[in-house]
């Protein structure tokens, strides 16, 4: 209950946030979900130093989020491509071979690895390239509703029909029922935002938005086995406890630190920004 609680107050926040608020105001609200995931990442490394050393890194990780419209699209996606790759490979090496980020040289990587992912959500609401952002709250809505109904689909359809992990090492309570289940959220989710409010245009039809949504469904799923594999190396169940019934802001946003940049690649490859 408190974690459906807590979702419901901040959906009831955020969605005319979003939709009637400037991309400015939403971007210092990215940046400020940044600074509070670096600090938390910063904590889960061992990073060292005192407090004044991790307000400077969460700091810099909200300046990452803020700032990334200004730098060339080809470098950022280059940046999302080497961190989800290399985070992406803690779901198939053995715990013993993927280097977890440890220490200051993983601290800097968390700056990183969180500032330019959320930096993807401040891309999206700034759409179109260049213009005044009149576009950019679908491409949010879109993203979020298809990641995190793909998680409650996940949640739900694990809880009903799973019996087989999904990944036993990293996090024994998923299965592989729960995330097919969540793929089909996933995609019922992401056809019914083309229906309701995505733009018209034969750039984008159902099939795209329908495989964009898989796409963002599986990204997401493994964002969050990614951050399990950082917690499992730090010995901790959560990222955080800001959120009561979903841990850290970490915790919450994990998906989206993967899906986002997918997203914004997507639309990027099309020409759509």
């Amino acid at each position: 209950m408190t974690r459906v609680l807590s979702a419901g107050i901040a959906l009831l926040v955020l969605i005319p946030f979003v939709r009637y608020g400037s991309p400015l105001s939403f971007s210092l609200f990215v940046a400020a979900a940044a600074a509070v995931s670096t600090w938390e990442f910063l904590r889960l490394t061992g990073f060292s130093g005192n407090r004044i050393a991790l307000g400077l890194g969460a700091a810099a990780g909200a300046a990452l989020a803020f700032g990334s419209p200004n730098f060339p699209p080809a470098a950022v996606l280059a940046v999302w491509a080497a961190l989800l790759l290399f985070f992406s490979s803690a779901l198939c090496l053995p715990a013993r071979v993927w280097p977890a980020p440890k220490g200051t040289s993983g601290g800097i990587l968390g700056i990183g690895f969180v500032g330019f992912t959320f930096g993807s959500m401040t891309l999206l609401r700034s759409f179109p390239e260049g213009g005044d952002g009149a576009e950019g709250w679908r491409w949010i809505f879109f993203l979020w509703i298809v990641v995190w109904g793909g998680d409650t689909g996940a949640y739900y359809g694990g809880r009903a029909w799973g019996s087989r992990p999904l990944h036993a090492r990293l996090s024994p309570k998923k299965t592989v029922q729960g995330a097919v289940a969540g793929l089909g959220a996933s995609l019922a989710a992401g056809i019914l935002a083309w229906a309701w409010f995505l733009p018209a245009g034969p750039e984008w039809g159902w099939i795209a938005a329908g495989t964009a949504a898989l796409l963002l469904g599986a990204a997401g799923q493994a964002g969050d086995l990614a951050e399990s594999a950082i917690k499992r190396s730090a010995g901790v169940k959560d990222a955080g406890a800001l959120i009561p019934g979903h841990g850290g802001m970490l915790d919450r946003l994990d998906a989206l630190m993967f899906a986002g940049p997918i997203l914004y690649a997507i639309l990027w490859m099309r020409g759509i920004p």
